[in-house]
């Protein structure tokens, strides 16, 4: 069951990722409203570690959280900075963005840093989804 609803999650996130997307081209959002793409890049986090989480699930990589939040705290951190690494190198190799502009560091870092938040809220999402009565989070993510 807890790999269904995290598909499912995923699959709302990126159907709201491409709708957001599709209107910000169309309306001039990325353009009219300087922090919009931020919201996009926190999505796009919050997206990338959750899936990552429900692919190592599905591998039966990971069969259990609780002895696993460091683990999946690490994945959750590296995933976001190779995502959001690769999509920064993208928007430079086809012309989106160039290194020599004002201010690009900066807006590197803001990214990066909203792709962090995304990526902090699919982990705490995660981790924190079920509890058992005494408080300790004990539900297995693998259905036999």
């Amino acid at each position: 069951m807890a790999q269904k609803r995290f598909f499912i999650v995923s699959l709302i996130t990126i159907f709201v990722i491409a709708v957001l997307h599709y209107l910000a081209f169309k309306y001039y959002w990325y353009w009219n409203f300087s922090w919009f793409h931020l919201i996009m890049h926190l999505l796009g986090g919050f997206w990338f570690t959750l899936t990552t989480f429900w692919f190592l699930i599905r591998l039966n990589y990971i069969n259990t959280i609780v002895r696993h939040k460091r683990k999946f705290f690490v994945i959750m951190i590296v995933s976001v900075v190779v995502v959001g690494l690769s999509w920064e190198i993208f928007e430079i190799l086809s012309g989106f963005t160039s290194i020599k502009e004002s201010g690009y560091l900066n807006s590197l870092m803001n990214d990066l840093v909203s792709n962090f938040i995304g990526g902090f809220v699919a982990y705490f999402y995660f981790i924190k989804r079920k509890r058992c009565e005494t408080g300790v989070i004990c539900e297995k993510i693998v259905e036999k």
